[in-house]
């Protein structure tokens, strides 16, 4: 396989990846609707989740602040002026939405999203 093919492939199974939460359906009827298989989406999360986990050149030390992409979407929420000035939404790439109040310390939701990350591997679980 080239170089191009393989991240061709990688895109692919990105995009999957992607959609399979937003879709709202389970793992497996996702993948059947999708026309792939539930050891193959599964293989790829992984292969993809190992990827991006691995330090880069300019690895950040622990205990650093990182960026990370984040996509700023309108809400509608009832009773907005009491509400939205105090409150934030962050949505994970594997689809899990945290809402809370601003005054939330960024150790603390740092804290709550490394939790997240390890109990994502049987989270999306069939």
């Amino acid at each position: 396989m080239t170089s191009k093919e393989s991240r061709d492939r990688e895109q692919f199974w990105r995009r999957v990846l992607e959609e399979r939460p937003r879709s709202g359906m389970t793992v497996k009827a996702f993948c059947s609707k999708s026309g792939v298989s539930v050891p193959s989406y599964y293989a790829w999360r992984r292969r993809i989740q190992a990827s991006d986990s691995q330090p880069s050149d300019s690895a950040i030390a622990p205990g650093e602040a990182s960026l990370v992409p984040v996509t700023v979407v309108d809400s509608v929420i009832e009773n907005a002026d009491a509400v939205a000035a105090d409150r934030i939404e962050i949505v994970t790439p594997n689809g899990f939405i945290i809402r809370m109040n601003r005054c939330i310390e960024a150790n603390s939701i740092a804290q709550l999203l490394r939790v997240i990350e390890s109990l994502d591997g049987g989270a999306n679980s069939c």
